[in-house]
Formats: C-alpha cells, structure tokens, sequence
C-alpha cells in the first residue's frame, strides 16, 4: 500500500533511479501512450469501459550555477483524455501544467542532494481556480558507492495525496559496461546497451497523478457523496519493453509497449474507488538535447 500511495502522484518527477541530468543545455521530452479498453467496477459488478490515452510535454534548460551546484527550470503540460462509459463517475479529462524545478548540488564526490518541485495547476479542467493549485515537492540524497552503484532515498510531499508524506527509495546499478538495473518511482527498468547510441529495456513504470475536480457532469453512485471540490488520483502500472533509437545528434526516438496490469481512479475524501482490468497499451516518445 505504500508503495501504491507513492507511485499515484510522482509520475511527474523524473525517475529517482536515473543518472543526473546534464549540467547545461535545453532539452524537449514529447510522448504520447494510449491504454486500451478495460471493464471498470466500483462497489458491485462491471459497470462500462474505459480507455485511457496521454500526452505530456516538457520543456527545460539547465544551468550551472558554480562547480557544484546545477539548476533545471522548464514548463511541463500532461493531458489525460478519458474515454468512458456514460454511467461511470470519472472525469473526461485530468491537466497538469506545470513549472518544474529542480537544484541539484554535488556536495562531495560521493554524496550529492537534490530538491525539485512541482508548483502548478492540477485540475479536470472544470476546476481551474485557487483549488487546483499545487506544488508536489520531492527531497532526496544521492550517494555514490564504488563506480557503479548509486543509492538513492529522500522524502515526498503533496498536499493532494491520501498521506501527504512519503518516503522513497532508488538504486542504479551498472552491472556491466552493457547493462544496467535502474529502481525507483515512477520507473524501473533493465537496460541493455546495443551501441551507437541505440538501448532496449523492460520493466515497470507508473502514470497518473493527483487532480481537483469539480465537474458538474461527474454524477456520484447513488448514495455516495458528491464527487464535487474533491480530489482525484488517477494511477496505471505498466509492464512493458521498448526501444530507444537516436534519430540524429539531438533528438532520439522511444517506442514502448506491453500491459497496463492495474488502473485505477481514487476519490479518497469520498471513500470511492473505480478500478479498471488490464489492457494493452503503447506508446511514442520524442525526446531532445541541445
């Protein structure tokens, strides 16, 4: 369960197993992922279907502010559009737009510390006021052990999330110059170098995030409360493989797909959840370094 509550509401941040980003430069990150269509159920038996499709945007430039200290600020956009049964009390779309900002200071060759945040407007886009407002932040330490493992832990917080607090974990791990194991939240994954610049990889990744909502047109089961000036969790977990591919020097290419074995829309104030079966999904990513 803990690592359920984590995983609902960090999809945004990058994945706490990954290397640091680079030191200076722009960078562009575009995907596109479609979930297909999955039997929904709350309370008793199938209720509809749902699909899930989502597009993200991010945009950032890094900067090096001294030998040891590196600043990354961007915008970021995500759109979740929900296709759904008429009789299934969820939203037809969740946004996120976003200021992404993270510091990073390498304090000594082994240890380095990092501090992003979020602030933005989290909404179904109904609800595009002072209440959508939110700033998930994440604190974590890295530390360096021998040439290649890094260890990771540090603290999570958002004020839209079941428990507002969380901790977390991460580890990468470069088992050979060809492979390396890379745990954290929201991703992990096993990666396999096939050179010049080409990698293949599989493992699991989490989607979704923490949103206000106040659609009118969200009608609540009958005998539950109003699903209006709430909040909503969206979560998917994936399992799945892909490919990275440059197209050229600054722009590379992923393609990925597998299964979405768990997803899900949580109402915690209301006491409501809607789960949804496993169904296939795929997706296409355009990422840039400049």
């Amino acid at each position: 369960m803990l690592a359920a509550a984590i995983v609902l509401n960090l999809g945004g941040f990058a994945p706490l197993g990954a290397q640091p980003a680079p030191s200076r430069g722009a960078s562009l990150d575009l995907a596109y992922s479609y979930s297909g269509a999955g039997e929904a159920e709350f309370g008793h038996g199938n209720a509809g279907k749902i699909r899930v499709g989502q597009f993200s945007l991010l945009s950032a430039q890094a900067y090096r502010l001294s030998d040891a200290l590196r600043l990354s600020a961007g915008i970021g956009y995500e759109h979740f559009s929900i296709d759904a049964d008429a009789s299934l009390p969820v939203p037809d779309a969740l946004r996120a737009l976003t200021l992404d900002l993270s510091l990073s200071w390498q304090a000594s060759p082994e240890w380095s510390f990092l501090a992003s945040a979020r602030p933005g407007l989290f909404s179904d886009g109904a609800s595009l006021g002072r209440k959508s407002f939110n700033s998930p932040v994440l604190v974590a330490a890295r530390r360096q052990v021998g040439s290649t493992l890094t260890l990771m832990g540090g603290l999570y917080f958002n004020s839209f999330a079941d428990q507002p607090v969380l901790p977390v974990l991460g580890l990468n791990w470069a088992a050979t110059p060809r492979f390396s194991i890379a745990v954290g939240i929201p991703r992990t994954e096993a990666a396999w170098d096939l050179g010049e610049r080409r990698s293949a990889y599989a493992g699991a990744s989490f989607r979704g995030g923490a949103f206000h909502t106040d659609d009118p047109a969200v009608a609540a089961p009958v005998g539950q409360a109003g699903l209006r000036d709430t909040e909503v969790t969206y979560r998917e977990i994936r399992l799945g493989a892909g490919v990275r591919w440059p197209l050229s020097d600054q722009f590379t290419l992923e393609l990925e797909a597998g299964w979405a074995a768990d997803r899900r829309f949580d109402y915690n104030e209301r006491g409501l959840t809607v789960k949804i079966d496993g169904a296939p999904y795929a997706q296409l990513g355009i990422s840039g370094r400049f």
